[in-house]
């Protein structure tokens, strides 16, 4: 499972489909001519990025080496105009044209995503790179500092920036103080589950995952109390009828 949607990149713009991931903090599509940046025939292939046809782009060149759980790419900086919800334009955005998308694999053949753009904070960011929401605040095109996910079940979701839509909850939100802002990082009381319990531990909110994941020992013992069965991928399911009765 993926959540992604779409970033527009030069004037005029170019569309890409990303993840929006709180889990780093830099923007990235393939260019023209990227190696093993997907094929025509899944998907319809990656949209991919040509600076030739952008008169806002101005060059940068410098490397651009990110390594993610799921494997790195490889590309150069660059800068260009970046829109967000078709209206929210952000100028001069340092993001990363990427040359090389093997270290992905076949998550990324597969996925129906051309990039990233990243939503953790700038001591996550490679290459000095202003975030691309840092840069929508201080250039005020956003009304508030903040954005929010409606994760859609079975079907789209929705992100918000600037604010968030009380339409789509009931009650308040909490409010959870970050213990690290680097990712979207906070503390944990404890996670019990039958006879399993972490302790005081911390964690972080990762939009750009479908899992949860944590160390080997403890994600063991909390498939062994829920019941999950392991696959080849080395991760654990639950069958999905069973969940009202953990």
């Amino acid at each position: 499972a993926q959540y992604y949607g779409e970033v527009e990149i030069g004037t005029p713009p170019q569309k890409f489909a990303v993840v929006y991931d709180t889990g780093s903090s830099n923007l990235w599509v393939p260019k023209i001519n990227c190696q093993n940046c997907g094929y025509w025939f899944i998907h319809g292939g990656k949209s991919k990025f040509d600076s030739s046809k952008s008169s806002t782009y101005q060059a940068d060149g410098s490397d651009f080496h990110i390594t993610y759980g799921s494997g790195d790419v490889e590309g150069f900086f660059s800068f260009d105009t970046v829109t967000l919800a078709q209206d929210l334009q952000i100028t001069g955005q340092k993001f990363a044209e990427v040359q090389d998308a093997g270290g992905l694999g076949i998550g990324y053949m597969m996925g129906q995503f051309d990039g990233i753009l990243g939503l953790g904070f700038e001591t996550l960011s490679l290459g000095g790179a202003t975030t691309v929401f840092k840069n929508a605040i201080d250039q005020g095109v956003v009304n508030q500092p903040v954005f929010a996910f409606d994760l859609g079940d079975e079907g789209d979701g929705e992100l918000t920036f600037g604010g968030y839509d009380d339409s789509k909850f009931k009650g308040d939100i909490s409010w959870i103080p970050l213990s690290a802002a680097t990712y979207w990082q906070i503390d944990i009381e404890n996670i019990s589950l039958g006879s399993f319990s972490s302790g005081a531990t911390s964690g972080i909110v990762d939009s750009g995952t479908s899992l949860i994941t944590g160390p080997s020992s403890a994600i063991l013992q909390l498939a062994t109390s829920s019941g999950a069965m392991p696959n080849i991928m080395g991760e654990y399911t639950i069958d999905c009828g069973k969940v009202d009765s953990i």
